[in-house]
């Protein structure tokens, strides 16, 4: 699930409800916190796997390799594979 709509659907609740739900108890918007999960998950598949970036972006239900780079460079403003990189010359110091 990737959008606040099928959270709601799961839920039985609309949207907006679930949105100012979240949004009041935490600061952050239902959306944000999804795409902080999605930021994590793509996170650890980048340094706990050697997945290729086309695979991770499927994994998360990207549609294409491009909507997940740029995903990912917006949140974490690093490409997926400078920051698998950078991660893993940090481990072998």
């Amino acid at each position: 699930m990737k959008t606040a709509g099928e959270f709601a659907d799961r839920l039985n609740v609309h949207p907006n409800y679930l949105n100012t739900l979240v949004r009041n108890q935490t600061g952050k918007t239902l959306r944000e916190h999804i795409q902080d999960r999605l930021l994590y998950e793509a996170k650890v598949l980048l340094l706990q796997t050697d997945w290729d970036i086309n695979a991770i972006s499927y994994a998360l239900g990207f549609s294409e390799h491009a909507a997940f780079t740029s995903f990912f460079n917006k949140k974490a403003h690093v490409s997926p594979s400078r920051f698998r990189k950078n991660a893993l010359s940090q481990v072998n110091i």
